[in-house]
């Protein structure tokens, strides 16, 4: 997943792709995404 997350256009996305999973799945992914943007990745 952090691969995926490492990619800009992907985490932009992400809006897209995540509503309807569930609430747990999706802070997870975007804490994941939080970090790897911050790492300047």
């Amino acid at each position: 997943m952090r691969d995926w997350l490492r990619r800009a256009e992907f985490r932009e996305a992400l809006p897209l792709l995540l509503p309807g999973e569930d609430p747990d799945l999706t802070g997870h992914i975007q804490r994941l995404a939080d970090a790897e943007c911050a790492a300047g990745r």
